[in-house]
């Protein structure tokens, strides 16, 4: 029997899981459990309330509304316990017990080469997930991952972008172009040129610590100078699910107040990218990731007339993963 197939783009905002159609999507928040946590929880799909290693979790939404201590973890080294913590959560929701796992996952541009070896180790062998809440409230899912392909951010996108989930090529024009992709996620801004083809351009290509937590931090500050404290972490979750804040019993209204900061951060972006490469020798910009298209608009003006500039709303924190599983479907039918 063939190995299950799962992808997890772990990213510092948002976990993204695909496997067999299926897909499962929570923040990136890890909060200890107390030791008695008496609260009765519902049954809501979302909550995920897990035991690993003989401690519990709270995570991603639930960490947020039971936990003061849930964090989103910035270390540069994917290794860290609560990215791997993360992945696993991931790969329980989507694996049935006694499963054999390939998994395929994420590591930022600049980072793939020196890290992707480490991370593929760090996640071999037997887990042993128990999940107190959720869909699989009640249920320990043990599996094994066998084998593990790690591929740069970015890049994955592209894939994900050009290609569908049955390899056929979606946009030819891009296939046989040069192209930039600006992958916007939280922490980091990768940035991979892909020449015709569907080849990396290497030394064209990396990671820049401009990801939309800067965005975040400037409006943070902001609303502190008003009064209101609030994480960083809170801050994000209130705009990406467009929630209300409360200062005391009075709202506060952030919507057109980040958009400022969405610019600063595209023109950050943009004047470190003009001191790296050439824009004008690029025919497609592909704008993806969690941010991307909130800071389209500000690349379609600037770099309208010399090539065009293309986002997707509404599957562009997907790109990623979808990628991965076209790339490791290539590399398979050779």
């Amino acid at each position: 029997m063939s190995n299950k197939i799962i992808v997890v783009d772990s990213g510092r905002q948002f976990v993204k899981a695909l496997s067999e159609g299926k897909r499962r999507l929570f923040q990136s928040v890890v909060a200890p459990a107390p030791d008695k946590f008496n609260l009765e929880i519902k049954d809501k799909e979302g909550d995920l309330f897990i035991q690993h290693q003989g401690e519990g979790f709270l995570i991603g939404d639930l960490a947020f509304r039971q936990s003061v201590s849930g964090i989103q973890e910035r270390s540069s080294d994917k290794t860290n316990r609560q990215n791997l913590l993360l992945v696993l959560t991931a790969c329980s929701l989507l694996a049935n017990p006694g499963e054999k796992i390939t998994l395929l996952t994420n590591c930022p541009a600049r980072d793939w080469g020196t890290q992707r070896e480490r991370l593929a180790e760090a996640f071999k062998g037997y887990h042993r997930v128990e999940h107190k809440a959720g869909e699989r409230k009640g249920r320990v899912i043990d599996f094994t991952i066998s084998e593990t392909f790690v591929f740069p951010e970015g890049e994955m996108a592209y894939f994900g972008y050009v290609y569908d989930q049955f390899l056929n090529v979606r946009f030819p024009d891009l296939l046989s172009s040069n192209v930039l992709i600006l992958d916007v996620g939280d922490q980091t801004c990768n940035y991979i040129s892909m020449n015709p083809g569907g080849e990396p351009f290497d030394t064209l290509s990396g990671s820049l610590d401009l990801g939309m937590f800067r965005a975040y931090a400037g409006l943070q500050a902001r609303l502190e100078e008003r009064g209101l404290e609030i994480t960083q972490g809170e801050l994000a979750n209130a705009i990406i699910n467009k929630r209300t804040l409360y200062n005391g019993k009075h709202p506060v209204y952030i919507g057109t107040e980040i958009q400022s900061y969405y610019n600063q951060l595209a023109s950050d972006i943009y004047d470190r990218l003009n001191s790296r490469l050439r824009f004008n020798r690029y025919q497609y910009i592909i704008m993806t990731g969690g941010g991307g298209y909130s800071l389209h608009r500000y690349f379609k003006e600037r770099l309208g007339g010399r090539c065009e500039v293309h986002s997707a709303p509404e599957s562009g924190q997907w790109l990623n993963a979808m990628g991965a599983e076209v790339i490791y479907k290539l590399s398979k039918r050779g």
